[in-house]
């Protein structure tokens, strides 16, 4: 992700969510991600993700906020 190279790091992150699910730290890391390329409504959905697995984690929150208020401003797009 230092690099820049977000789709390969996708493209991990992605297969540690599935082979192991329970694991804080792939999900707000794809949120992250997910934010640079203003993918909102996916970001949102992997910070929720992150919060279930660790509810304390307050970066987590302080991004979820910013997600969700890039939502509002876009207007058009629904969190599940």
């Amino acid at each position: 992700m230092k690099n820049k190279e977000h789709a390969d790091a996708e493209a991990i992150l992605r297969t540690l969510v599935i082979v192991k699910p329970e694991k804080f730290a792939p999900w707000f890391n794809l949120g992250i991600i997910y934010a640079r390329q203003r993918r909102f409504t996916e970001s949102a959905e992997m910070f929720q993700a992150a919060l279930r697995f660790n509810p304390g984690h307050k970066l987590s929150r302080i991004y979820l906020d910013r997600v969700m208020q890039a939502l509002k401003f876009r207007g058009n797009e629904k969190i599940s």
